[in-house]
């Protein structure tokens, strides 16, 4: 395994803390920041993540302030119980005495509004997340940084098999957020739009045939559909809730007809064995195979099984956290088909060097990418692209 000196000089700068120093930080961080407001929070971004954010809160026995949002439609209305108000009014009311956790997952931003207007104590969600992980972590895709310290080798193995300088600066810097959530060193995120289908790596056919595992409601496909301008071959979306389906099934009815009969909409989960699992269905864009035995008995499917003889040329993955399972499924089509593979490897920390290097030991034919596409961890994609779909 070659080394790199870039990697070699964050390793050492890793090691000049102890685990235990981080273990420390880790515990108390948001008390350092907070201080004497760490008992008056204000949730700002009344979204999925802050809905979620109050409801873990509340089961430890914290409750917020209030939300604020700047979504004017929201104002003046609660949300599980909890009063919205406009940035504004919540300023001018708790600027001095309370701690603004910023619920946003692209937070920069309102950090900064919240800052220019004053607020004294601001923060990201991910401190509050580490203060309480035994709530927060990991079903939050949150992770701790310590046991980074115990799984040097697989990082460095999942590094080394990244295809270009891109990728690896993106790697480094997931390992230095994950020591400090320090946002500010960052590369721009990718555009949005390029999310699963990047312009830069991988080379458009005309008659690709779609896998699409997590398929929601369809976002991902309209905009596959729209980078490619509606030239495919097949789609195949997989999406085991069933209000989620019911959304997809509306999108597939909005396209013209003969596009629409290209689409297959499958009722199935995806992982290592076909057999039923256990999903929690319900939560929208959280839905996911639940590993605590609770959920709905749901039909899981290998993609080796789902895949065969249907010519698959392209394969994407947003499943909460059950891509390592479904990768290790698909080993016969991605060495038979050679088809590009797009899994998100966000949901848990160490996905960010477990699929790289799982991908390789499953396939040599293809090359190892990574991309982001918003702030922090968030929306952090893998692509495995075979050398034949490869942009010189």
């Amino acid at each position: 395994m070659l080394t790199d000196p870039k990697l070699e000089n964050l390793f050492a700068d890793m090691y000049h803390e102890t685990r235990a120093s981080v273990m420390d930080r880790e515990a108390h961080l948001f008390d350092r920041m907070a201080s004497a407001r760490k008992d008056t929070l204000v949730l700002f971004g009344a979204g999925p993540l802050g809905q979620a954010t109050l409801s873990g809160l509340r089961k430890i026995g914290i409750h917020p302030l209030c939300f604020c949002d700047n979504n004017a439609s929201l104002w003046g209305s609660s949300i599980d119980g909890l009063e919205v108000l406009s940035v504004a009014a919540a300023v001018e009311r708790y600027k001095d005495v309370g701690c603004f956790v910023v619920t946003v997952y692209n937070g920069s931003s309102p950090r900064r509004q919240l800052r220019d207007l004053g607020c004294q104590c601001v923060m990201n969600f991910a401190v509050l997340y580490w203060k309480y992980a035994d709530q927060f972590i990991p079903s939050s895709c949150m992770g701790l940084a310590h046991p980074m310290w115990d799984d040097e080798d697989n990082i460095r193995l999942g590094y080394s098999v990244l295809a270009d300088e891109h990728s690896r600066t993106l790697f480094r810097e997931q390992l230095q957020w994950r020591l400090n959530l320090d946002s500010d060193r960052m590369l721009p995120p990718s555009p949005v739009s390029e999310t699963y289908f990047p312009s830069d790596i991988i080379m458009p056919i005309p008659d690709e045939v779609l896998v699409d595992c997590g398929a929601f409601d369809g976002d991902s496909i309209k905009a596959f559909l729209s980078c490619r301008n509606n030239q495919v071959a097949r789609i195949y979306a997989l999406e085991p809730d069933r209000k989620n389906r019911v959304k997809l099934e509306q999108y597939k009815e909005s396209l013209p007809r003969d596009l629409a009969a290209r689409i297959s909409i499958l009722p199935f989960a995806v992982g290592k064995q076909s057999g039923y699992v256990d999903f929690e269905s319900g939560n929208l864009v959280r839905s996911r195979i639940s590993l605590a035995a609770k959920g709905e008995a749901t039909e899981c499917r290998t993609l080796d099984e789902i895949c065969d003889g249907a010519g698959t040329t392209y394969i994407k993955m947003d499943i909460e956290g059950s891509e390592p399972e479904a990768i290790e499924g698909a080993t016969q089509v991605l060495n038979r088909n050679l088809p590009v593979l797009a899994a998100c490897v966000y949901h848990r920390w160490e996905h960010l060097w477990q699929i790289p290097a799982l991908i390789r030991s499953i396939t040599s034919h293809h090359r190892i990418f990574l991309r982001r596409y918003a702030e922090d961890c968030w929306e952090l994609v893998c692509y495995a692209v075979p050398t034949h779909r490869l942009i010189d």
